[in-house]
């Protein structure tokens, strides 16, 4: 786990980074609840048993790319549903999908492999087909740790222009992290993500 930043410990910050369901060993997703529903009551449990009877609890919820939808989804829960969304202060999200009613033209930026991932045509078809196919293309690029590293560094690296590279590698010096050791902390996070199976992925 990373140690987290300064300004939070100085703030008495209680980070939880629960996972979700489907994904590394949590149960997957009963076939009868949807997946909203579920998030609603796991993270209302994890709350419960983490601050019984807090009611000066101040909630900041995040998340980063696919995290984004969990977050955005209880930010906006009923309280009736997540009695603790009252206590939410605010949202933070990186690289963030939108909700794609509140950005009707977001398919217009799209390159073909997300187009067809999550563009209009996959939100039509009911059996899941850019997930499925998603799944097919990721599935052999991360079935190991050493492959879920090589596709992370092809992925992240080589697209960085020579700005990006050099605010990384000054960020990687502030943080005194070793050349390669957070690419096999994010690989290895990857691979036990769906080691056991992708039922939160296609959740």
């Amino acid at each position: 786990t990373n140690p987290l930043a300064s300004a939070l410990v100085d703030r008495n910050v209680h980070f939880i980074s629960p996972t979700l369901p489907g994904w590394g060993n949590t149960s997957s997703v009963p076939p009868h609840v949807s997946f909203h529903e579920q998030l609603y009551q796991d993270i209302s449990v994890l709350l419960s048993h983490l601050h019984p009877d807090d009611d000066e609890l101040e909630l900041y919820i995040s998340g980063g790319s696919f995290g984004t939808v969990p977050a955005q989804i209880l930010y906006a829960a009923p309280y009736e549903k997540f009695p603790a969304g009252r206590h939410i202060r605010g949202m933070l999200l990186l690289a963030p999908f939108s909700p794609f009613r509140v950005h009707k033209e977001y398919a217009k930026c799209l390159s073909w492999a997300n187009y067809i991932a999550v563009g209009p045509l996959s939100r039509i078809l009911s059996f899941k087909l850019g997930a499925r196919l998603g799944k097919l293309v990721m599935k052999n690029k991360v079935d190991t740790r050493e492959r879920a590293e090589a596709f992370l560094k092809d992925f992240v690296l080589k697209n960085m222009s020579p700005a990006e590279q050099e605010l990384y590698e000054k960020w990687k010096a502030a943080k005194c992290i070793k050349d390669g050791e957070e690419m096999k902390q994010m690989a290895d996070g990857i691979y036990r993500s769906v080691e056991k199976g992708w039922d939160g992925y296609m959740a």
